[in-house]
C-alpha cells in the first residue's frame, strides 16, 4: 500500500540543508548564518506535520544471527534499518561507560548544547560536566552530536572498529562518531541523518 508524504521533497531538502551546514560549519556558526530562514522554515514545517494529522509507526526488525552479507544486501543496499540485538555487548564502550566515567575523564569539556525547540536560545556553551549533573538530577539538556572521537581519538579504541568499518555504507561520504548523552525520558524530535547511521545503545 503506498504511504502517503506527509512533508513534501522540497521541505526535505531544506530541512536538509540546514542539517549539512550544521555539520560543516560547526551547529553555533551554523544557527547563526541562518537563524532567521531557520526559525520561519521550522515554524512552516511544524503546521505542516500539525495539519497533516498523527504519522504511521513502522515496526522495525530485531535480529542476533544476522550475516555481514544479508546486512549489506538485504538492509543497507536497500534502506532498510535493523536492530542487531548483543553486537556490541562485549565491546569496551558498553562494558566501560557511563555518566561517572565521562565526567572524571573529559568533564572539563566545553560543549555547545542545541536545543531545537528553544530558537530564543537555540545553542548554549557549558561543560561535559554541567550536562551530566543535570542528567543526574533529572532536569538535564540533551546532549546531542558529542564529537567524541574528535576531541579524544583514544576511545577508538572502544569499539570494534573492524566491525563497523566492515558494515558502513561504501556510499558513506565521511565518517563522524558522536556520543548522545541524556536522561529518562529524553527524546530525539525531528531530524534526519545525511549519511548511513549504526547507533550503538551503550547504556539505557
Amino acid at each position: 500500500m503506498p504511504i502517503k508524504k506527509r512533508i513534501s521533497d522540497g521541505q526535505r531538502f531544506h530541512y536538509g540543508i540546514y542539517q549539512f551546514i550544521d555539520h560543516i560549519l560547526g551547529r553555533e556558526l551554523g544557527y547563526k548564518l541562518t537563524e532567521k530562514s531557520r526559525r520561519n522554515f521550522y515554524r512552516n514545517l511544524f503546521q505542516t506535520l500539525k495539519k497533516e494529522g498523527k504519522g504511521q509507526v513502522f515496526p522495525i526488525e530485531r535480529r542476533a544471527d544476522l550475516s555481514l552479507e544479508e546486512f549489506k544486501n538485504h538492509y543497507v543496499k536497500k534502506g532498510i534499518p535493523v536492530v542487531l540485538e548483543g553486537v556490541a555487548k562485549d565491546w569496551d564502550c558498553v562494558k566501560n561507560w557511563s555518566l561517572d566515567y565521562f565526567d572524571k575523564l573529559h568533564g572539563n569539556d566545553e560543549i555547545v548544547v542545541v536545543d531545537q525547540d528553544d530558537m530564543a536560545m537555540p545553542y548554549q556553551r557549558m561543560t561535559l560536566a554541567d550536562i551530566i549533573e543535570g542528567v543526574k538530577k533529572g532536569s538535564g539538556k540533551y546532549y546531542r552530536f558529542y564529537p567524541l572521537l574528535e576531541k579524544h581519538p583514544e576511545h577508538i579504541l572502544d569499539f570494534d572498529y573492524k566491525w563497523l568499518r566492515e558494515r558502513r555504507n561504501p556510499l558513506t561520504a565521511f565518517e563522524a562518531f558522536q556520543v548522545f548523552i541524556g536522561g529518562d525520558k529524553t527524546l530525539t524530535n525531528l531530524h534526519n541523518a545525511n549519511q548511513c547511521n549504526l547507533f550503538t545503545q551503550v547504556v539505557g
